[in-house]
């Protein structure tokens, strides 16, 4: 499992995001500090995509703000 993990750091798949046509939702907690920029930048290359920050949350969305979760899906 490390070692896969350690290989998927390399993948890159930015060149082949102007090939999604669908909506896109992106969801990160507030406090996400590690997914927050990315979440950020997905957004910018991804025009057709919506970001929803969740404040007061953090990275398991989930436990941290469900009922919210299900709001924005359910838009």
């Amino acid at each position: 499992t490390i070692k896969l993990a350690h290989s998927m750091r390399s993948l890159d798949f930015t060149s082949q995001l102007n090939n999604i046509r669908c909506p896109v939702t992106i969801l990160c907690g507030k406090k996400d500090t590690a997914n927050l920029k990315a979440s950020k930048r997905l957004k910018e290359l991804l025009p057709q995509a919506t970001l929803h920050i969740v404040p007061n949350a953090g990275h398991e969305l989930n436990q941290y703000a469900p009922n919210t979760i299900a709001e924005i899906l359910n838009q």
